[in-house]
């Protein structure tokens, strides 16, 4: 199959500078959120908010245990958050992925392996 040419002229050089130009700001301004980012707001990590903000889940209400405390969670799709808010809160952990605010591996211990090191 040969697709039809597209004609290049002064307009569309213009109109491409155009869109290009539009979405290099757009990703200035959604770096400068990212380098911004306050995880206190949201519960989510740097990853959940800007890289895989909305996760692919069927609509169906889902019920999940949470990670830590099995605490019943009720989401409206199958994209289930993997802890409840207070753990999530309370360890500084990602709702929906479970991994640190920060991105960071700590050397002290979370507020959940206090009772077993292992974090069992």
């Amino acid at each position: 199959m040969i697709k039809p040419r597209h004609p290049i002229s002064t307009k569309s050089i213009r109109l491409a500078n155009h869109r290009a130009n539009r979405e290099v700001e757009r990703m200035r301004k959604r770096l400068a959120e990212f380098d911004n980012h306050d995880h206190g707001k949201d519960g989510y990590c740097k990853f959940c908010t800007f890289i895989r903000p909305d996760p692919i889940g069927g609509a169906a209400i889902t019920h999940v245990e949470c990670g830590l405390c099995r605490t019943v969670v009720t989401s409206p799709t199958t994209a289930a958050n993997i802890l409840c808010h207070t753990c999530a809160e309370t360890n500084e952990l990602c709702r929906r992925c479970g991994a640190d605010l920060d991105l960071a591996n700590r050397n002290a211990m979370y507020p959940f392996q206090k009772g077993d090191p292992n974090g069992e």
